[in-house]
């Protein structure tokens, strides 16, 4: 089966049941990705291991996904999203498995990063699927719902690890990552086929899908200009986004005074928040009838947000958090449905994906690290306001990426 095979049979499936396995399958991702951060403290202790491991545990799924996800594309584009999200299912399972009975840190990483390798191709499945099975007025919205699966994983975990941990260890955490894995590989085994098991169709386009055989290179994603303005464009917000997000906490504890769990609780508010936003985003995406001109807004909007942090007084601050709630990733479904509509052949939807999706965690990656150096280098003001431009300049590529509606 490949992502033709996937295309012409994906149609006789409900594309509402579809977009829920899709959703909660990917959530399973998150949660391995999110097992970390909540216990840290439990990890250090038991492994014997310093902040800087620690952080290595997490980390190594942005670099990972960085790295991985455009071979990823092309295991999409050779196996189709059906063999592919199993594939990506079971990496999670046997990763988080294996990692139950690790005493160490090594092992441990090791882990660690076949679980990276698992969400990075869950990750391109998922816009995948949902591209061949929602029409393009619908892609918007369904692209919202899925993409909430990353705020919801790290909710989940938020609330549920420290509990487990405490009563049953850290590899309690594991254990429950374990379990969730293999319930939805099973929903993925019997939702995401080619039987004709729905209850009613899709309504996608027959037109749109284009199988010329002189495009069927993957050098044609490689030569689309606007597939890579699409990446850059996603790349420079996350580049804001994940520092905002990473030091936030940080810089509200050593800067403004607050204790680390009250300065870590009111960033929490932006996840609360977004998840809801990230749905009516790609609902509007598609409303509009422009998602070009949509990003464009709201990336002039964030500028604003994140370049206002150290102005705003720490007893209004609560304000500023929620906007970053509000509109920094409530554009992202409009970036990942306008990539397929860019292709002149959607079989190369799942490299393309990969390249987006490599885009986002280099993001993250240069985010983290990148933000870090220039609060040591120019201090927490300065450093806040370059991200004005940066984040600008995300939507300045947008503007000249004529291809996108």
């Amino acid at each position: 089966m490949n992502l033709k095979t996937d295309i012409e049979k994906t149609k006789v499936i409900s594309p509402t049941l579809i977009l829920i396995i899709l959703t909660l399958a990917a959530t399973g991702a998150t949660i391995c990705m999110n097992k970390v951060s909540p216990i840290m403290p439990v990890l250090m202790k038991d492994l014997k291991i310093g902040a800087a491991q620690g952080g290595l545990l997490i980390s190594v799924f942005s670099v990972i996904g960085a790295f991985f996800a455009i071979p990823g594309g092309i295991i999409v584009q050779k196996f189709g999203t059906r063999k592919s999200g199993i594939i990506s299912l079971m990496a999670l399972i046997v990763g988080s498995l294996v990692g139950t009975y690790t005493t160490s840190f090594t092992p441990l990483l090791v882990t660690r990063i076949i679980e990276g390798v698992g969400m990075a191709l869950l990750s391109i499945c998922g816009p995948v699927v949902i591209s061949m099975t929602f029409s393009p007025e619908k892609r918007g919205g369904a692209m919202g719902i899925f993409t909430t699966y990353a705020m919801i994983g790290q909710l989940v975990m938020l609330f549920i690890a420290p509990p487990l941990a405490g009563n049953y260890g850290w590899k309690g955490v594991w254990w429950f990552a374990t379990i969730y894995a293999i319930v939805f590989l099973i929903a993925w085994v019997i939702v995401i086929q080619g039987e004709d098991k729905s209850v009613h169709t899709h309504e996608y386009e027959e037109k749109e899908i284009k199988f010329n055989e002189n495009t069927i290179s993957s050098g044609s994603v490689f030569k689309n200009k606007s597939v890579w303005f699409l990446t850059i464009s996603l790349f420079l917000l996350i580049v804001s986004l994940g520092s905002v997000a990473f030091f936030l906490p940080t810089y509200l504890n050593l800067v403004r005074g607050m204790n680390i769990t009250s300065a870590s609780a009111i960033v929490g508010i932006s996840t609360i928040v977004g998840i809801p936003c990230g749905m009516i985003g790609g609902i509007l995406s598609d409303k509009i009838g422009s998602r070009r001109l949509f990003w464009v807004i709201l990336t002039m909007i964030n500028a604003i947000v994140f370049g206002i942090i150290p102005l705003v007084p720490t007893n209004k601050i609560v304000f500023v958090i929620i906007c970053i709630g509000l509109f920094s990733g409530t554009g992202i479904p409009a970036i990942f449905a306008a990539v397929t509509e860019v292709l002149d052949d959607l079989r190369m939807a799942g490299l393309a994906m990969g390249l987006l999706s490599s885009g986002q965690n280099l993001g993250f990656t240069i985010g983290a690290a990148g933000f870090g150096i220039m609060v040591q280098s120019i201090g927490w003001n300065t450093a806040f306001y370059t991200l004005i431009p940066i984040t600008i300049l995300s939507g300045i590529f947008m503007i000249f990426n004529k291809r996108v509606r």
